[in-house]
């Protein structure tokens, strides 16, 4: 899993992260906090299982953004 934040004149805009696809309590806590699926990175994680797996893109835009596109 990784973590992003985007900044926008010094202010936090956007906060983005990555989760393997079948770690669905964590996908749904992220959903719970506002974040949106953005996408899917296929066999992008090789696991302690020593087998590939999904990771999902997932993006939180906050609140004080001015972007026209914020909520979709």
């Amino acid at each position: 899993m990784g973590v992003e934040v985007k900044l926008e004149n010094g202010r936090t805009h956007k906060i983005g992260l990555t989760v393997v696809a079948d770690n669905k309590p964590a996908i749904n806590l992220y959903r719970k906090f506002g974040f949106k699926i953005e996408g899917v990175k296929r066999d992008a994680y090789f696991g302690e299982d020593r087998k590939y797996h999904d990771e999902i893109v997932m993006g939180l835009i906050l609140a004080n953004s001015t972007s026209p596109n914020r909520g979709t």
